[in-house]
C-alpha cells in the first residue's frame, strides 16, 4: 500500500486514529526522500552524517512518540523504550527517506543513532558507487582479429 497515495484520494487517512499506523506524510527534517537523497550524494561526509543523523533522529522521535531533542545520538534505542515492533517501523520509514535497507537484526538490535547513520551513509556511498561504474560487457568477446602480413 502506497499511504501518501491513500492520503490523496481519502483525507479520513490523516484523522488522528490513523496516525500510529501510517507513517508521516510530508517532509522529514525539512526534506523530502528524494531531496535528502540528492543532499546526501553531494555534502562532504561529515555534513552528510550531521544531516543523516538530524533525520534519523526525527524519524525515531516520531516512533517513539516524543521529539528529535530527546532522542540522544550515542545511546541505543533499545533503552529509550524502542521495542521490537518500533524497531521495525523505523526501518520502513529509514527505508521510505533514504531507499536503504536496514536488515531486520540490525533493526531490533539496539542500534544509536550513529550506527544507524553509519549504515545508512553506507548504502548511499555503495548505492553511488555502483551508478559510475562503466556497464559490463554482457555479449560474448569479440576475438581480435588475426593481423593480416603482407
Amino acid at each position: 500500500m502506497t499511504w501518501d497515495a491513500l492520503r490523496s484520494f481519502c483525507p479520513a487517512a490523516d484523522a488522528p486514529r490513523l496516525s500510529l499506523v501510517l507513517a508521516p506524510a510530508g517532509d522529514v527534517a525539512g526534506h523530502s526522500g528524494d531531496d535528502l537523497r540528492r543532499q546526501l550524494a553531494v555534502l562532504p561526509p561529515q555534513e552528510a552524517r550531521e544531516l543523516a543523523l538530524e533525520v534519523l533522529a526525527e524519524l525515531a522521535a516520531t516512533v517513539l512518540q516524543t521529539v528529535p531533542e530527546r532522542v540522544p545520538m550515542q545511546r541505543p534505542l533499545g533503552e529509550l523504550g524502542m521495542d521490537s515492533l518500533m524497531a521495525a517501523e523505523l526501518a520502513v520509514l529509514v527505508q521510505r527517506h533514504f531507499d536503504c535497507e536496514i536488515p531486520t537484526i540490525e533493526a531490533v538490535a539496539n542500534p544509536t543513532l550513529t550506527a544507524l547513520a553509519d549504515l545508512v551513509l553506507k548504502q548511499q556511498a555503495a548505492r553511488a558507487a555502483a551508478v559510475t561504474l562503466p556497464p559490463q560487457q554482457t555479449g560474448p568477446r569479440q576475438a581480435a582479429a588475426p593481423a593480416v602480413r603482407p
